[in-house]
């Protein structure tokens, strides 16, 4: 585009140096959904496919490169929110916490012409920074009954730790129950520790001082008959 200036006797200029102007009415075409998302929180930290828990409550969303000039908007259950692109690492991160719970997550691009695309298709990530319960059931010594407890959290894995150092794992039942096994050698005055960590990395550590044994063995004799050399037993 130029212009010309023409003065009241009707003599016109030569046409201005031009400027450039690029009409762009067309909006960028729908991103691809995004898969992934980073977590840089906690003992559990990586990239992580979409359904997962997390306890980072500013996940990455992973959307890979733009095209230059283009702006990425981060849309957290259907709202647009501030969120930080990282060129680098192609992530796109709220800039403000996510609350507890499962939130659907989509994108837009926007053009240096100001066109933003419709969204993207979601990715799923569930936020969870709560850590689960754990309990120890009483542990009597000199006993082989297995050392049980309880968790809110099904599907957790819990540490046993003896008081001799050595582990044992096992994993939360649907009633909310775990067992693993006794050693046998435990003695009034130990301690047995047990951590549980859910699908998140959270954790909780619950212990149980070993108790002295109460518990009467049981006992039963055979029926005996009169003048009989058959042994008692």
């Amino acid at each position: 585009i130029t212009y010309t200036i023409t003065d009241p006797a009707g003599n016109t200029s030569v046409p201005s140096d031009p400027i450039q102007v690029i009409v762009d009415t067309t909006a960028p075409t729908k991103p691809t959904a995004p898969t992934d998302f980073v977590d840089n929180q906690g003992t559990d930290q990586g990239t992580f496919p979409g359904g997962t828990q997390t306890d980072d409550t500013t996940p990455g969303i992973v959307i890979g490169p733009v095209a230059p000039g283009e702006t990425p908007k981060l849309i957290v259950d259907g709202v647009e929110v501030p969120s930080i692109y990282n060129p680098t690492t192609g992530t796109l991160t709220p800039v403000n916490p996510l609350t507890e719970g499962p939130h659907d997550i989509t994108y837009t691009i926007t053009d240096p012409a100001g066109n933003t695309s419709v969204p993207s298709d979601p990715i799923q990530v569930i936020v969870d920074t709560t850590a689960p319960s754990l309990d120890i059931n009483p542990i009597e010594a000199d006993s082989s009954t297995p050392i049980s407890g309880t968790s809110d959290e099904i599907g957790a894995v819990v540490t046993v730790t003896y008081p001799n150092g050595t582990t044992a794992t096992a994993t939360v039942g649907t009633d909310g129950t775990w067992t693993v096994a006794n050693p046998g050698n435990l003695v009034d005055g130990g301690i047995v520790t047990a951590t549980v960590t859910d699908p998140s990395g959270n954790t909780a550590t619950a212990t149980e001082t070993v108790s002295p044994d109460v518990t009467a063995p049981s006992l039963d004799i055979n029926p005996i008959e009169a003048d009989s050399s058959t042994p008692i037993s």
